[in-house]
């Protein structure tokens, strides 16, 4: 005979497993919902039809403690057990909770000592469970008696309470918390049916408008909206459901392949996104800038840390999915897959952000500017040139006053939409006539030029203002390092970037 029995000393192994705080405390939302989910014609029976699930998350600093509080059901009698073994899953699989596993081993690795109270609806009495794991590994323990008290049987709620905690929620890792807690449970506070608070702060998942536009080839056709459902026939008895749509304005950190199980986000837009290139091409392509996918893959079952799916399970693999998924995504009444690659919008985006976006350029580049300008390379002796004088209407223009060593400096930032042609990037510089003036540098960008109209999007729009914007004081460096024409790089780089987008560059280069 072999004793195959874990022991306690499992329970020293947690505090080193491979979670994250977003997705520990995951789990024991994940609780919650499934409570609420068991038990909620019940609940409703009790507080009404318009009951909520309320879940608070509230973490302290000071006392080193994590508390999670719900208004779901309880622990109930029948149940206390067997939520406090190790991998003994619970009698009804149809909600989130699956393994048995997920809050005794997430509490464990956030903290050193947590403890269980829970009243159960419909039960007179309340449980609370003392959970301290080196006292349980050092003495075996192997069982551990609940206190108990009364309580109403209207009564309806559980704390866990997580103190002397291993891990610290602070800083940037506060944020990541509450848009990842958000955003897998967007489906339940989307509904109504669940409200979410982070140290009193309501979670909300954020919601973008969805892109009405002609299809890409077809310009006077009708406006559409781009969102469509569908249904994936994977096999005679496996059937998804989903969702596919694009966003009015790229939002790259928002699109990803959403993967959800019984409306719990398994993964999709959450550390980190997940974007197969099948559907999604490169990562910086057009796709992957406004393309969403919804799939409720409840027919699956999920990885223990919930972070995946067991695909083969079913006899299907993942690339069989995304197979499946491209062929629906690409038919020809509704190509959205064309019209996500193939799209723009035609106008400028986001033109109230030029300001705040220059700015941080110039911020940034102030001292390799100064250094710049001041010592050019390879200085020789000044010679004139002819300033360019740009004749284009601006759409957006900013000026920022600024010092170059010690003499002050003047930059206006434009952007036009002139449809008449133009170069992709104008440079203008005026000397300063005395001290009492400062220099003037004007660098312009061009939104009609094809190649900034093609790849300007909210992921490039601070490089291209960069490289602008550098590219101006280069120029001024040149010039004032002794070179006569500058200015001739930056026109011939225009009409090579201008034919690079077009059709006539693209044939002529396969010849």
């Amino acid at each position: 005979m072999v004793d195959i029995n874990p022991g306690t000393g499992v329970y020293a192994m947690f505090p080193s497993f491979n979670y994250k705080l977003w997705g520990a405390i995951g789990e024991f939302v994940d609780n919650s919902v499934s409570s609420y989910l068991a038990n909620q014609d019940r609940l409703k029976l009790v507080e009404g039809d318009s009951f909520q699930l309320l879940v608070h998350i509230d973490y302290s600093e000071s006392d080193n403690s994590l508390v999670i509080r719900d208004n779901a059901a309880g622990i109930s009698e029948a149940d206390y057990e067997r939520a406090f073994r190790l991998a003994i899953p619970p009698s009804d699989l149809s909600h989130i909770g699956q393994y048995g596993v997920g809050m005794k081993a997430a509490a464990c690795w956030f903290a050193k000592s947590w403890s269980v109270t829970s009243s159960a609806l419909g039960e007179s009495v309340c449980r609370r469970v003392d959970w301290d794991t080196s006292a349980i590994v050092e003495s075996n323990i192997n069982t551990i008696e609940p206190s108990i008290s009364s309580a109403l049987k209207e009564e309806h709620y559980t704390v866990l309470r997580m103190t002397d905690l291993y891990r610290s929620i602070r800083g940037q890792s506060t944020n990541k918390v509450k848009s990842y807690i958000a955003g897998i449970y967007r489906e339940f506070i989307r509904s109504g049916e669940v409200q979410v608070f982070f140290n009193g702060e309501r979670l909300n998942p954020p919601d973008f408008p969805i892109l009405s536009a002609r299809k890409w080839n077809e310009p006077d056709g009708p406006e559409i909206e781009w969102s469509r459902d569908f249904l994936l026939d994977l096999s005679e008895t496996v059937q998804v459901r989903g969702r596919a749509y694009l966003l009015a304005t790229m939002k790259r950190p928002e699109t990803a392949l959403n993967l959800f199980w019984h409306r719990r986000l398994i993964r999709g837009n959450a550390d980190p996104n997940y974007r197969p290139t099948e559907i999604f091409g490169p990562i910086n392509s057009f796709e992957s800038g406004r393309l969403c996918i919804d799939l409720h893959l409840d027919a699956f079952q999920p990885t223990v840390e919930k972070q995946d799916f067991l695909f083969e399970r079913n006899g299907i693999s993942e690339e069989d999915l995304l197979i499946a998924l491209r062929a629906e995504l690409s038919r020809d009444e509704f190509d959205i897959l064309g019209q996500a690659k193939n799209f723009r919008s035609g106008k400028l985006e986001d033109r109230s952000s030029v300001e705040d976006l220059v700015r941080a350029v110039v911020e940034s580049a102030s001292k390799p500017i100064s250094e710049t300008v001041i010592s050019p390379v390879d200085p020789s002796p000044a010679s004139p040139y002819p300033p360019t004088q740009s004749t284009h209407k601006s759409v957006a223009e900013q000026r920022f006053s600024f010092a170059v060593g010690d003499c002050p400096w003047e930059l206006t930032f434009r952007i036009n939409d002139d449809p008449a042609p133009s170069q992709m990037i104008e440079i203008t510089e005026v000397h300063r006539q005395d001290e009492t003036q400062p220099e003037r540098l004007a660098v312009t960008i061009s939104y009609s030029h094809p190649f900034i109209k093609r790849y300007w999007s909210e992921d490039t729009q601070q490089l291209i203002v960069a490289f602008a914007v550098a590219l101006g004081f280069g120029e001024v460096a040149a010039r004032r390092g002794g070179a006569t024409l500058p200015s001739f790089v930056r026109t011939n780089m225009d009409q090579i970037l201008r034919k690079f987008v077009t059709q006539e560059f693209v044939e002529s280069s396969r010849i």
